[in-house]
């Protein structure tokens, strides 16, 4: 039996969510990684000033 017009419009539209969810996810991803990058970096700035300040 074929699916119902509405059946199909559910499948549809639940694959297009989990493909939205995946690209979201993976955005989040970068820029998490970004910003431990960036933090990083400038924790290593600043332990060098206080170094530098006390050195």
């Amino acid at each position: 039996m074929a699916e119902s017009d509405a059946v199909r419009i559910s499948r549809e539209y639940r694959k297009q969510l989990v493909r939205n969810e995946d690209a979201a996810l993976k955005r989040m991803s970068r820029l998490w990684a970004k910003m431990e990058r960036e933090t990083m970096d400038n924790y290593m700035l600043l332990a060098q000033e206080v170094k530098d300040l006390h050195g």
